[in-house]
């Protein structure tokens, strides 16, 4: 140990902190340059440590743990190679807005110039995709940096940030007392200019043809019932923008559909709109340009954001309401009722029985089609939803991770309480089984079920593992195709003209992977499906299962 000054060691300093910042558990990957880290901590019994056998374990499981319980994600990992191995998973909680703190040791100060095995600029590394990262300098920047990150973490719009920690400044000693007030933990909430929210209610109140774009932010803010109440004084039409939050509820009489942005023809479901009012959502984060605009060119734009960096960022807006977001749509709501003519309420009621005809047929369709998977031969993505939907406990919550998939489980299932729905907005697989883990642990009375793609799942299957040891009792459902198929899926839509049939690295077979005897390796239990007629019982008999369990569905199999 290094002994500089009198006192306590820096790694003291840091679980003191975290104990008074109210800390419970510690996600992490444990290394050589993080020795000091890990014997202090086996001394700390209040601060429950989750082990990962992978970064990319520990960090999705402090996002999935950020975002269902509402407070930071602490994760430690080892040096370049754990942070390099985290990366796909540090971008995806950027994405998500989750507040994490982010943690790796590093060499001693004094040997980084000789370039030391392992090392690295890990804070270089780590900047382009956290909100702030940092290396301690001395022992005595413990609480100051930890302060600040805790701080900068939650401070609105959220994410990760990230602190190196080189070994010898945790072991440096220090005489700092413990200073036992927590890290920031409220912050203001503040509401937009009433100069603004009253023109845009004006540019409202002269549509005919209103439109809503709600996005994951209103999900994680907690913002649903605002957005429903605003959705109904506008007797607007409703569209999501991404499925990872329960944004807006999807058994709302005015909720239309998910509007896929990087689909040609996107445009033609928002042609007829004359304002279209985004609620907390970017426009547009897409994965390629589908080559024609989606917004109408004359429809007036309203951006509600929380944090002023979206509104304007791509596509101009005509007014920019900045602040927190379920104080801001209330304050909207709020000038449209105390404006809105008689004949413009006669209007909107008038817009809102027909969207709820609309929708009462569009339910009766769907019906129609899932009636149809229940007695299809084949298991089909829409059959498994229906029969998951129908087995699952009222109060579960889903987390999902399988892109070609998705469409089925929102199909077959309601979402409107946030908190229900997690999924993965980034788009760096190998998210979704470990976040799982995490949203288990922030809700350890509730039913957990992730839904996998079997490309996703094992990118990060080494989680199991994890699940087993701690004994977390999630029910992972692997949507088997035996292929990456949403990429097939994506160049059918872009390349209609390819045979997808000869496309090479596609198709995950010769051999099929086996995901019961990787699940039972990793002591999980596991069962495979592959005939319709017994899907159902299969599902039943894992959801029962006392522990963690993994069903594997062969989509396609015949009954």
């Amino acid at each position: 140990m290094t002994e500089l000054g009198h006192g306590r060691p820096g790694v003291e300093l840091l679980l003191d902190f975290l104990e008074d910042a109210g800390v419970e558990v510690i996600f992490g990957n444990p290394g050589t340059l993080e020795q000091s880290f890990m014997a202090a901590l086996s001394s700390r019994p209040g601060l429950s440590y989750m082990l990962a056998l992978h970064e990319t374990v520990a960090v999705a499981m402090a996002d999935g743990y950020a975002r269902a319980a509402g407070r930071i994600g602490f994760v430690n990992v080892h040096i370049l190679p754990g942070l390099a191995n985290a990366l796909s998973q540090v971008y995806n909680a950027q994405k998500h807005r989750s507040p994490l703190v982010i943690t790796a040791g590093q060499s001693q100060a004094h040997m980084l110039i000789q370039e030391p095995l392992l090392s690295a600029d890990t804070v270089s590394i780590a900047r382009q995709h956290t909100k702030w990262a940092w290396e301690l300098r001395s022992s005595m920047d413990v609480v100051p940096a930890l302060r600040r990150a805790f701080k900068v973490a939650r401070s609105a719009p959220p994410g990760p940030v990230f602190l190196s920690l080189p070994l010898d400044l945790l072991d440096q000693l220090t005489s700092e007392p413990r200073d036992p007030r927590p890290a920031v933990r409220v912050m203001a909430r503040s509401i937009p200019e009433p100069g603004a929210v009253m023109a845009a209610a004006s540019a409202i109140r002269d549509a005919r043809h209103p439109v809503i774009l709600c996005g994951d932010d209103i999900g994680s803010a907690r913002a649903t019932t605002e957005a429903t109440r605003l959705a109904e004084t506008m007797g607007a039409e409703v569209f999501a923008v991404g499925q990872c939050e329960v944004g807006f509820p999807n058994n709302h009489p005015q909720f239309v559909r998910t509007l896929n942005v990087n689909a040609a023809g996107a445009g033609a479901h928002l042609e007829a709109a004359d304002v279209v009012v985004v609620l907390g959502t970017p426009l547009f984060m897409q994965l390629i340009d589908p080559g024609e605009p989606i917004l109408p060119p004359r429809a007036a734009v309203i951006h509600v954001d929380d944090s002023g960096v979206e509104a304007g960022k791509n596509i101009p807006s005509d007014f920019a309401l900045n602040g927190d977001l379920g104080l801001a749509i209330d304050a909207l709501n709020a000038a449209l009722q105390d404006t809105m003519t008689a004949s413009e309420n006669d209007s909107a009621a008038g817009r809102r029985q027909e969207l709820a005809a609309n929708k009462a047929a569009q339910l009766h369709r769907l019906e129609g089609r899932i009636e149809s998977a229940r007695l299809d031969s084949r298991i089909t993505p829409l059959g498994l939803m229906a029969a998951l939907h129908d087995r699952v406990p009222a109060d579960c919550v889903i987390v999902e991770e399988a892109p070609s998939e998705a469409s089925a489980l929102h199909q077959a299932f309601s979402f409107s309480t946030p908190g229900t729905l997690f999924g993965n907005r980034g788009g760096a697989l190998g998210w979704g089984l470990p976040a799982a883990l995490g949203v288990q642990v922030a809700m350890p009375g509730r039913a957990v079920v992730a839904i996998l793609g079997d490309g996703a799942a094992n990118y990060s299957i080494q989680g199991l593992w994890t699940a087993a040891h701690h004994r977390l009792p999630v029910k992972f459902v692997i949507c088997n195709n035996r292929s990456y198929q949403i990429l097939k899926s994506n160049l059918a839509s872009y390349m209609p003209d390819l045979d997808i049939s000869r496309l090479i690295g596609m198709d995950l077979v010769d051999p099929e992977i086996d995901f019961v005897s990787l699940a039972r390796g990793y002591g999980v239990a596991a069962r495979r499906v592959q005939d319709h007629a017994e899907l159902g019982d299969a599902l039943s008999a894992t959801l029962q299962e006392p522990g963690p369990a993994l069903i594997d569905v062969a989509l396609g199999a015949a009954g």
